[in-house]
Order: structure tokens, then C-alpha cells, then sequence
């Protein structure tokens, strides 16, 4: 309610033109059209896929592999927050006055992978209640770094119309985690954070190896 009164925008019917449904659920695929960002839009893709499958995944091999009850999961989650806020509020300003957020990227997102993947070849308690407050630290510092570099190769009138379709982007790839997440541990219990850690590696190939920072255009300073 707070929200509505303060927004104007919220109570106030303004004429606009003809909406089209079909359009809402296609809205993001410019991202794959412009030569400027399609290489973040699979990027961004492949890190919230796999950040879907970690978090989603992970309730159920507490559960079943060490047998935690409601509250320790809770806790569980309580730990990544806290390292999620560790990171925007301490680190996420500082470290990118010093570091290139390409590398950042690049570092944040193999680390994620190598820690990912160190889970599953030796799964032991003491390594999930770390290791989740370490995921949560690098996945931000990942995410925010690919999002200022998305928001950096377009101009200012485009800022909205890009993180909007980044929000449609991490949408669809919730949507797939939700999909495929049982099929997928039945297969084995570790098989979603396998494909987790195969996620980011893979996003850290390709910005790696694939951009050129003099060729995605406007705002790359930042990238220096």
C-alpha cells in the first residue's frame, strides 16, 4: 500500500496502445539480436541456470544425505544470505576500483564452479555449511559484474529496456531449473550441481575467450 501511494504510476490510467500478449513472453530474444550483448544474454543465462540448480537442489541432498531437518536447512539459507550480503555491502564497490569486471567475472564464476564441483567429489558437512557462505559471496560478485558490463555496452535509453530483458532471461532459466530439477536427480543425487559447476565454468569460457573488449562498444572503459 505504502508503495502505491508513493507511485503515481500504480493508480493513474494512462492511454497506451494495443497489448499483445505473445510479445510478453518473447520480449527478451532482442538480447540475442544485438550484436552489443548476446554474448552476456548466454552468459547471464548460463549463471542463473546454474545458480537455480544449487539452490534448488541443495534442500535435497541436505535432506537426504545428511538428514537435516527444516531449521538446519533454514539455517542453511539464513548463511547464504548472509554471505550474499557480505559481498554487495563490503566487497561488491571496493573490489571493482581495483579489478576489471571482466576478470572478475572470469575469477568469481571458475571459483564457483571449482566449488561446485569439490562438493560433490568430497560432500561432508562441514564443506556445505562453508562453502555455501563462499557461493553466495562469488555469486554476487559475478552478478553484479556481468550486469555492469551488460548495462555499460548499450546507451543510457537502453538501460530499462536491457535489464528488463536480463530479468526475462533469469526467469526462463528458474523456469528450466523447475522443470528438469527432478528428472535430473533422479539421475544422481549431485547430477543438478554438476551441471551447476558446468554452468559457470562454461559462462567463464566464453567470456574468456570470446570478448573482445575494443569490439562490444559503448561504455567499455569499465572493462579496462
Amino acid at each position: 500500500c505504502f508503495v502505491i501511494f508513493l507511485l503515481e504510476e500504480t493508480y493513474v490510467l494512462k492511454k497506451q496502445g494495443t497489448i499483445y500478449i505473445s510479445k510478453l513472453f518473447f520480449s527478451f530474444l532482442f538480447i540475442f539480436k544485438d550484436c552489443r550483448v548476446i554474448k552476456f544474454g548466454i552468459i547471464f543465462f548460463l549463471l542463473n541456470f546454474g545458480w537455480g540448480f544449487y539452490i534448488t537442489d541443495m534442500p535435497l541432498i541436505l535432506g537426504k544425505l545428511f538428514y537435516f531437518k527444516m531449521q538446519n536447512i533454514a539455517i542453511f539459507y539464513c548463511i547464504l544470505g548472509l554471505g550474499s550480503g557480505v559481498a554487495t555491502l563490503l566487497v561488491q564497490k571496493r573490489i571493482s576500483k581495483v579489478i576489471s569486471l571482466k576478470t572478475i567475472y572470469i575469477c568469481t564464476s571458475t571459483l564457483m564452479g571449482i566449488v561446485l564441483l569439490t562438493g560433490v567429489i568430497h560432500p561432508n558437512v562441514k564443506e556445505v555449511w562453508i562453502s555455501v557462505f563462499v557461493l553466495a559471496f562469488l555469486q554476487i560478485l559475478s552478478y553484479s559484474s556481468l550486469l555492469s558490463m551488460t548495462s555499460g555496452a548499450v546507451t543510457t535509453e537502453e538501460q530499462g529496456k536491457i535489464m528488463g530483458g536480463l530479468g526475462a532471461i533469469a526467469s526462463i532459466a528458474f523456469v528450466l531449473n523447475g522443470l528438469f530439477l527432478t528428472w535430473v536427480f533422479h539421475i544422481a543425487l549431485f547430477m543438478p550441481t554438476i551441471i551447476a559447476s558446468v554452468a559457470c565454468i562454461v559462462s567463464a569460457i566464453i567470456m574468456g575467450a570470446v570478448f573482445s573488449v575494443g569490439k562490444i562498444g559503448f561504455g567499455m572503459n569499465n572493462l579496462k
